[in-house]
């Protein structure tokens, strides 16, 4: 499974600026691929202050494909 933004199918990866559909912005942290096929995995964004979210990849605008 490979994480990608939803609008390019680019990787995401640790250490990118990312924003929310909401305008929050933060750095990607960390990531959780999904452990089955009904989850769709969670991921943790730091915002500057320190704050940190932990949502679903879609409310970041990613999505994970397969990549095998």
């Amino acid at each position: 499974m490979k994480l990608v933004y939803i609008d390019n199918l680019l990787p995401a990866k640790i250490g990118d600026l990312v924003q929310n559909f909401r305008g929050v912005k933060g750095i990607i942290h960390h990531f959780v691929p999904p452990h089955r096929s009904a989850s769709t995995g969670k991921i943790s964004i730091r915002e500057a202050g320190g704050q940190e979210h932990y949502n679903y990849v879609s409310v970041w605008g990613m999505e994970w494909i397969d990549d095998g």
